[in-house]
């Protein structure tokens, strides 16, 4: 086989499973935006844990779906959730690899009632293969802008 035949295997290889690793993020938005309970927590691993936007760690699909529920049905009733195209993954090898994005948020309520104002979050998430199937295993989301200021210049390293 030829250098450039193994090259060209080795890069379809990798655009099939980066297409089935970031493919529970893709699943992830309509879920959200139907609030789709079931659905949204059905893309994490049974032993899945899960940082939520306001900051509590859950552990486990029943407790996500739960924090789901709660969400869609109160904070998050009418948010609209948008996922920036930006995602990118990283391989740790075969079944195992980071998943780095960031979505944004309008239509949140306070814990007063009173609609916030938009805000942009940013995601980590571990995700494995189990059986041929692509799960998210833990999810870390934080504030885009968690120190007030204009984002750092491109190329500057922060501290």
């Amino acid at each position: 086989i030829s250098v450039a035949r193994q090259e060209s295997a080795g890069l379809a290889f990798q655009a099939a499973i980066r297409a089935a690793a970031e493919e529970p993020v893709n699943r992830a938005w309509p879920s959200t935006q139907n609030r789709n309970v079931k659905a949204c927590a059905g893309f994490f691993a049974t032993d899945a844990d899960m940082r939520s936007a306001d900051g509590e760690l859950v552990h486990g699909r029943p407790a996500i779906e739960k924090v789901y529920a709660t969400a869609f049905a109160g904070r998050l009733k009418n948010a609209k959730i948008t996922f920036q195209p930006s995602v990118t993954t990283r391989y740790l090898g075969a079944t195992l690899a980071l998943i780095d994005g960031a979505y944004d948020f309008t239509g949140v309520m306070g814990t007063d009632g009173k609609d916030l104002p938009p805000s942009k979050f940013l995601v980590t998430a571990t995700e494995v293969n189990r059986n041929g199937t692509w799960q998210v295993l833990t999810m870390r989301t934080w504030p885009a802008n968690a120190i007030p200021g204009p984002a750092p210049a491109a190329g500057r390293k922060t501290p």
